[in-house]
């Protein structure tokens, strides 16, 4: 074909060093081809190779001799190849469709060998599953494990090391199967998370295997963590800022954030993260109590009279946009001078997403913002470009439920199938694409917005260019009210109310608030082995903890703090029991008895 250059010899590139990659990719070859198994094999270690293949170090070092050389190919993961932007192959397998190495790709191959890890997950002293030649025909073929190796039994230590310190490694590696955050960088890196029965049977054998002079180390943990829930963005809010403060409070000083106070798991949904404290996370076979970080607007009526809800802070969401560009350059080409305040109203901005407005010259944008008309970047013409996360994200759904009272019938259908909404999978993508863009509005978290160098837009209730509220910590938090009322048998008192636009409240915001239940019985009233806690003892405290003074200084960075009712919040505080006493407020005991003196 025209310019492929056939007639170039092909210059391959292969790693010189010793290399996990180079086992699993030559492995995979000998699966392929008898002739390459003869002639080179499988091996990590350099040797083999025809003596015409370059080597190189590493597997940057691969990738540089590819950049630099006209007419290279060589191997290299995933990850590595997307970060360099370098082109890669499609495998064909006889009369079916080309497969490319991709996420989706990959994680077939990993389900194909699910099924061997699992049937041998209780029983085989090596859980090890072969992924090379996968027989799916959207697998990827070239594909392999990254392997742990864990020494189950230690009966003598060295210098520095004991059952505690074999304890934290078994909490590490549980962190690392239920965690989130794993799960994110995973994706990110190009790797293919394992199935969550896999990781569930994996993680059950460490739980049971890795002993301390013969008994399972996990069973030493004297204080076993919460549970808590929340969306992914908020789980964020917590490991950052309100555990790394809770541990310094209790002296714990973790590495982790399940040595601290809590496991803390999230939810996609708001709704399936209350209702995993609505129904009590089942945790070693054990009822365990369990906290939810959760919009307050998300939470149902009903389970006022089990649960509580007390807020915390205020999130609020934000319009970003890039008229004409990110320089400012590119603004006074197209007439905008960054001095202009854009503004929305709550209904005109339901009306974006839903695509019932889609051009910038459209009368009820130029009516809130006049300047427009006159703007060159435009030529009154030009589409809105709506960025967003899926509609299913924390982010959109928050925003729905912010949008609802002022357009019933929302449907984000900008991002639904067949709207030309553009979907990204996080709101730093959606910055990002924002930036780069010209006439995009995206949707972000202020606190994700906050202090970047995108312009952000004012909200007001009408639809019309009268006065607007920009979005800040303060006129946040302005929204919020506390209910006073109400005694603590109520329910949802102390739980905030969202303003009406006035007193300066930006509208499109919410109360995050803890959410947990009221009373506890059995084992969750129990002292922990060695002297520790109850687990619900350990959830009270944490509660009244997060509703103190230290918790409210670690959060002023990251979020608009409500005034709290001091007295309807520690009411409601009493009101958590075990066994039908309350924990932070037990009633005094009776006088003793004078005793008589005899002389």
């Amino acid at each position: 074909a025209r310019g492929l250059l056939v007639h170039e010899r092909i210059r391959v590139v292969v790693r010189g060093d010793g290399s996990g990659s180079s086992e699993i990719f030559r492995g995979a070859l000998s699966g392929f081809s008898a002739e390459f198994r003869a002639a080179v094999g499988v091996s990590s270690r350099p040797t083999g190779w025809p003596q015409s293949h370059a080597l190189s170090e590493g597997g940057i070092g691969l990738v540089a001799y590819v950049l630099s050389v006209p007419y290279s190919i060589g191997y290299t993961v995933l990850s590595t190849a997307n970060d360099y932007s370098l082109p890669s192959v499609r495998l064909s397998r006889g009369l079916g469709p080309a497969v490319e190495a991709a996420l989706p790709s990959i994680s077939l191959a990993v389900s194909e060998a699910s099924l061997s890890f699992l049937n041998d997950a209780q029983s085989s002293d090596r859980l090890v599953a072969d992924l090379q030649g996968s027989v799916g025909e959207s697998a990827w073929p070239i594909t392999g494990f990254t392997y742990i190796a864990i020494r189950t039994g230690t009966t003598h230590f060295s210098r520095g090391q004991s059952c505690a310190s074999r304890l934290q490694t078994v909490l590490f590696w549980k962190w690392f199967f239920q965690s989130s955050l794993v799960l994110g960088l995973e994706a990110a890196n190009g790797f293919a998370s394992l199935p969550v029965a896999v990781r569930d049977a994996l993680l059950s054998r460490i739980l049971r295997d890795v002993k301390c002079r013969g008994q399972p180390v996990y069973s030493l943990d004297p204080l076993r963590p919460l549970v808590g829930w929340s969306s992914a963005a908020l789980r964020s809010l917590f490991v950052d800022s309100l555990s790394p403060a809770y541990a310094e409070k209790t002296g714990r000083r973790p590495t982790q954030l399940s040595q601290s106070c809590c496991s803390y798991g999230f939810s996609r949904a708001v709704e399936s993260a209350i209702a995993a404290v609505q129904n009590v996370s089942r945790f070693d076979d054990e009822d365990w109590p369990s906290f939810g970080l959760l919009p307050s607007r998300a939470v149902p009526e009903s389970s006022a009279s089990t649960h509580l809800l007390l807020p915390l802070f205020q999130v609020a969401y934000v319009a970003i946009l890039s008229l004409c560009g990110a320089t400012v350059e590119e603004e006074s080409a197209c007439g905008f001078d960054g001095e202009a305040q854009f503004k929305l109203s709550p209904h005109v901005l339901a009306l974006l997403l839903d695509e019932q407005i889609t051009r910038w010259d459209d009368a009820r944008l130029v009516a809130l913002n006049p300047w427009l008309a006159s703007t060159r970047a435009h030529n009154q013409s030009e589409s809105v470009v709506v960025v967003g996360e899926a509609v299913d994200s924390e982010t959109m759904s928050a925003l729905m439920r912010c949008l609802a009272p002022y357009k019933s019938d929302l449907r984000l259908a900008a991002f639904r199938p067949g709207g030309a909404g553009v979907v990204q999978s996080s709101d730093k993508r959606v910055r990002s694409y924002v930036l780069g863009s010209k006439n995009a509005i995206g949707i972000t978290p202020f606190v994700s917005a906050f202090n970047s160098r995108l312009s952000v837009a004012a909200m007001q209730l009408s639809d019309h260019s009268d006065g607007a509220v920009n979005p800040s910590p303060a006129s946040i938090a302005a929204c919020a009210s506390t209910h006073t009322g109400q005694d603590s048998s109520g329910g949802r008192d102390g739980t905030a109310a969202i303003g009406d636009g006035t007193r300066g409240c930006y509208p499109l915001s919410d109360t995050v608030a803890l959410f947990m239940r009221r009373s506890f019985s059995g084992a969750a009233c129990a002292q922990r082995s060695g002297g520790g806690k109850s687990t619900a003892e350990q959830l009270a405290q944490l509660a009244a903890w997060l509703h103190g003074e230290e918790a409210r200084q670690a959060l002023s960075h990251y979020a608009a703090l409500p005034a709290i009712n001091a007295s309807v919040t520690e009411a409601l505080l009493s009101s958590i029991t075990c066994d039908g006493i309350s924990i932070l407020a037990p009633p005094s005991p009776p006088p003793a008895c004078p005793v008589g003196l005899v002389r």
